[in-house]
């Protein structure tokens, strides 16, 4: 893969996939291309700033996370798209990529949510941390020793109002009326000693 910076530098990545086939003899297998999400050896520098490159996935339909995998049925031709993130490769880079603050759940809107990402090349250290969604008291802490309590680079997870999605990590704040102010909000993601990882802010009521 090629990644060409409009009057900057032009970079070739080397991401790692794997095609598992099946034999020819079994006319109703299916072969799979699996993707590695791990960071590229290879590095891109911008402003400064270098990075690897992360195969986020392929697209899986509305509503769904990237799949790592795409399954092609025997004797047929499939074209995919795949997403890839640049991953900072010098230091931790935590980041609140989107708010839905419009839930379709009436009264409750239980499937608003946050979405953190962690945009470095290493696994980012997540126990103890708090995701606040504007006010005291409107916090959702990832469990210590949990083996959802780091995130893996480029891969997005989502805190949910008060719904368990396991596909996005499965994590709520299981409260049982809305925290996202429609008219705007300020979320945060601190760790275990308080420090500020991520800010988000939407609206013209943002605090």
């Amino acid at each position: 893969m090629t990644l060409a910076v409009e009057g900057g530098p032009t970079q070739t990545f080397k991401p790692h996939l794997e095609y598992h086939a099946v034999s020819d003899q079994e006319q109703d297998g299916t072969d799979t291309l699996l993707m590695h999400r791990y960071p590229t050896s290879e590095n891109f520098t911008l402003d400064g700033v270098p990075y690897a490159l992360v195969l986020a996935g392929v697209p899986a339909g509305q509503g769904k996370p990237l799949a790592d995998a795409v399954h092609v049925p025997e004797g047929r031709t499939v074209s995919v798209e795949l997403k890839a993130i640049l991953v900072r490769t010098d230091r931790l880079d935590v980041v609140i990529r989107d708010v839905r603050f419009k839930g379709q759940v009436a009264g409750s809107q239980a499937d608003e949510y946050i979405e953190v990402v962690n945009r470095s090349a290493v696994m980012a250290p997540v126990d103890g941390s708090v995701v606040n969604a504007g006010q005291i008291g409107q916090d959702f802490t990832f469990p210590i020793g949990s083996g959802t309590a780091a995130l893996a680079p480029g891969i997005p997870t989502r805190i949910y109002t008060n719904e368990i999605h396991p596909e996005w990590g499965g994590h709520s704040f299981a409260t049982k009326s809305g925290i996202w102010n429609d008219k705007g909000d300020t979320g945060e993601v601190r760790n275990a000693q308080g420090t500020v990882l991520a800010r988000y802010s939407y609206g013209t009521h943002a605090n």
